[in-house]
């Protein structure tokens, strides 16, 4: 499966979970309202619900109409593509060697400032 299609599989998915379990729906007791204005962002997003854009070719032969991402950080659809997009930035930045992220803590002692 390729990492596209991977992606829409997943993003269908989770809008699946969302729209069944959404507080509006019955099957959920959340009523916290930015959950909800965020569960509604989320189930909606590049659809019509969220307004778009139309545009067409200048001899007006083609439309092309693009919906409006909701822009919710845990949105499936618009943060997936930023997320690939970070990462394949962050990996051509390693060098192309075996390595571990090591993190420990040093005694006050070794501090400069004696912290």
């Amino acid at each position: 499966m390729s990492e596209c299609s991977l992606y829409l599989y997943m993003s269908s998915k989770i809008l699946n979970i969302l729209t069944k379990y959404y507080p509006g729906s019955g099957h959920s007791s959340v009523s916290i309202p930015q959950i909800e204005k965020a569960f509604r962002k989320i189930i909606n997003c590049q659809t019509i619900e969220l307004g778009g854009r139309l545009y067409s070719c200048p001899e007006h032969h083609a439309y092309s109409i693009l919906y409006n991402s909701c822009r919710q950080r845990g949105c499936p659809v618009c943060n997936e593509m930023r997320r690939l997009q970070w990462q394949k930035k962050k990996l051509q930045i390693l060098l192309p060697v075996e390595h571990n992220h090591l993190v420990f803590k040093l005694p006050p002692s070794y501090l400069p400032c004696g912290c």
